[in-house]
């Protein structure tokens, strides 16, 4: 499970940075298993809000031809928040006191019922099955501050052996 979340997470998807990110931004990621069959994964991450209290957040875009991962999101949480607009289905703006600390948690399900076709794989959507899951970054992993970038900046992970730190670079 340790080189697939590190595999996952390396592919993490970002835009160009304009300005700093407040802190660090942790991820969990965790198997759900109902009767010893993996059903969904869930994601489990912690950040420092804006000091503006609006703090923007994409959910999962996609990779590739794939640009809709917010399509295999459900039961989106978010700990910390006042409210929270959607201007679309794949954004929201999180209003929370200044610098709160906000836990999102949400589980990833899988897209097909099947083992995927060569065209369904060309996708890059999520693929969640009973023994084994593949996923790029982006279609599982949401992301804070939607218009900076966490490159060079060091994201931690953890998984059940322990934390694992990953800096992307450009």
């Amino acid at each position: 499970m340790r080189g697939l979340l590190v595999a996952a997470t390396a592919w993490l998807g970002c835009a160009s940075a304009a300005w700093a990110a407040p802190g660090p931004v942790d991820y969990r990621l965790s198997p759900e298993l109902r009767g010893g069959q993996l059903t969904a994964l869930v994601v489990k991450m912690s950040f420092r809000g804006e000091a503006s209290g609006l703090t923007p957040f994409a959910l999962p875009e996609g990779y590739g031809a794939a640009q809709d991962g917010w399509r295999v999101v459900r039961d989106l949480r978010i700990d910390g928040a006042v409210s929270v607009d959607t201007p679309d289905p794949g954004h929201r703006l999180i209003h929370a006191k200044p610098d709160a600390r906000l836990t999102v948690s949400y589980r990833v399900v899988p897209m097909y019922d099947h083992d995927p076709k060569s065209e369904e794989a060309e996708q890059y959507r999520p693929t969640v099955r009973p023994s084994w899951f593949e996923a790029v970054g982006s279609s599982v992993f949401a992301e804070p501050y939607v218009q900076l970038a966490f490159e060079g900046k060091p994201i931690t992970a953890e998984d059940a052996s322990g934390p694992i730190k990953i800096i992307r670079r450009p």
